[in-house]
Formats: C-alpha cells, sequence, structure tokens
C-alpha cells in the first residue's frame, strides 16, 4: 500500500532500470524532476487539464481504481498511469499516450517540484485501468461557455486541479 510520497517515489523509482539514477536526478537536478521510462510497466495519458479532471471525477464517482495521477501546472495537462499497451485504444479519443520509447518528466513526490504535482498516489501499487480510462474519457464533453462569459473566462477562470494540489499538500504535510 503506498501511504506516503515516499513510497510513492520507491514504486515509480522501481519501474526504470537504474533505480538509483533516478534517485540520483530527484535529489541532485535543477528541477527535482527525473525522466521515467514508459511503455513497459505503464503508459502516460495524457488529457488537457479539462478533461482529465471530469475524467477523474466520473473514475472516482463509478468507484475505479485509480493510479497515480500527475498534473503540469503550466501545460495545463494532467497525465494518468495506465495499464501499458491500449495507445491505439486511447488515441482513438485524441489523446496522446506516451509509451514504449517515451519518457515522462515526473516530479519526485517527497518534494514540491514547481509546476508538477502529484494529485493522486494510488492506496496501493496500482495503474489506471485503460479500459476504465477509456470508458469515462469518452463520456467527457468540452465545457460549454456562455458567449457573454467567454471573453472573461481566461482572466477569472481558476483551475479545478488547484484545489486538488492544495489539498495533496495538506495531506502530505498532516
Amino acid at each position: 500500500m503506498i501511504s506516503t510520497a515516499s513510497e510513492l517515489a520507491s514504486w515509480l523509482a522501481e519501474m526504470s532500470d537504474d533505480r538509483k539514477k533516478i534517485f540520483d536526478e530527484w535529489s541532485e537536478g535543477d528541477f527535482g524532476v527525473a525522466l521515467l521510462p514508459a511503455g513497459t510497466s505503464w503508459d502516460a495519458v495524457r488529457f488537457p487539464e479539462w478533461k482529465g479532471y471530469r475524467t477523474y471525477v466520473d473514475l472516482l464517482d463509478a468507484a475505479h481504481s485509480i493510479g497515480p495521477v500527475l498534473w503540469d501546472s503550466w501545460s495545463r495537462q494532467v497525465y494518468f498511469l495506465a495499464s501499458p499497451g491500449h495507445h491505439d485504444l486511447l488515441r482513438s479519443l485524441d489523446l496522446r499516450v506516451v509509451s514504449l520509447g517515451g519518457w515522462l518528466a515526473a516530479p519526485d513526490p517527497r518534494r514540491q517540484a514547481g509546476r508538477f504535482a502529484w494529485i493522486l498516489a494510488s492506496p496501493r501499487r496500482q495503474l489506471t485501468c485503460a479500459e476504465d480510462l477509456y470508458l469515462s474519457a469518452s463520456d467527457t464533453n468540452p465545457p460549454a461557455f456562455n458567449d457573454a462569459e467567454h471573453s472573461c473566462v481566461a482572466a477569472r477562470h481558476v483551475s479545478p486541479w488547484a484545489s486538488l494540489a492544495v489539498q495533496h499538500e495538506l495531506n502530505r504535510i498532516f
């Protein structure tokens, strides 16, 4: 069971060929970010922030098991670590899948890494089921904007992930 950031860090590093290198990049690198190889132990499925948030909520509502979820606040993307080998299925939804031969820039779960935040550390050493991810993602629709409000959306938009990131940090501290 992954109950601490240290356990998540250990699990992520174990999925690499060189566990020590990952920990060295996290602790000695300038940004606290390591490149994790995708495609053998997991695929990273990239969602636009709005769709990732809605998919996340849908998975929670349906009581599906969810693996680690990474949020990139600068690019406004969300990455679900999912079971590997389903990239064709997920790409059919116009999602980017980081798979075999690809790399995911991942922060050290034990410390804050600026633009990146782990939103969810799986309660067990598990990944999000790719089929569940597909079904939840195919049910989400783009946000509807009222034309009168649309011009102001960018100025007053607060990311739905912001509150989750704050909650995540509070859970880490306490």
